[in-house]
């Protein structure tokens, strides 16, 4: 592995594309300490030396005290977990190929330098915050042990184990990029 990654905790899970090839994708991993925080790296094959390298890292402003529940497409790195006030679905998008340089033309990313959602690019921008979704915006989910997420390129989909966490219909919710956000009971 490189050398950029700076969170000193041991890698607790690593998360890959499903449907992607992980020498283009890469893959996240997903570091957690109650001393440190929990941090996201994303991975890239260094072509050049043949070596996986971090590209950036994502100082997630969560509770340290759980381990959020992570979504990687290759695309874009979903985060569900915990914070002082609640539950929210953090959003970051991942520039994978040149059809998403439009997203990152605009950031003026110096390396090293920690902006919006906690991203610490470690070169050119490959990461950016999104969007957060609040708990209340999600049917008042409480109890963040009975919610599992899962995704794909167009849905985020939050399921509960009991019904009455999140309100009995489904809701909707739409971000500037036509990522649909719904939350169901089972």
């Amino acid at each position: 592995f490189g050398q950029n990654a700076v969170h000193p905790s041991a890698v607790e899970d690593i998360f890959v594309s499903r449907h992607l090839p992980i020498q283009q994708a890469g893959f996240v991993t997903l570091q957690h300490g109650t001393d440190h925080g929990t941090s996201v790296l994303l991975w890239k094959l260094n072509d050049e030396c043949g070596k996986w390298q971090a590209h950036a890292q994502i100082d997630l402003p969560l509770s340290a005290s759980r381990l959020p529940q992570i979504h990687f497409d290759g695309r874009k790195i979903v985060v569900l977990g915990q914070d002082h006030i609640g539950l929210l679905v953090l959003i970051y998008h991942v520039c994978y190929s040149n059809e998403d340089l439009g997203n990152f033309e605009h950031l003026e990313n110096e390396p090293g330098v920690q902006t919006s959602g906690g991203v610490v690019n470690f070169g050119p921008p490959c990461v950016r915050f999104s969007q957060r979704v609040r708990h209340a915006a999600l049917g008042g989910l409480e109890t963040y042990e009975s919610v599992h997420m899962t995704a794909n390129e167009r849905f985020i989909v939050l399921a509960t184990k009991t019904g009455h966490l999140a309100g009995g219909s489904p809701q909707f919710l739409e971000d500037e990029n036509e990522t649909m956000i719904s939350s169901y009971s089972e």
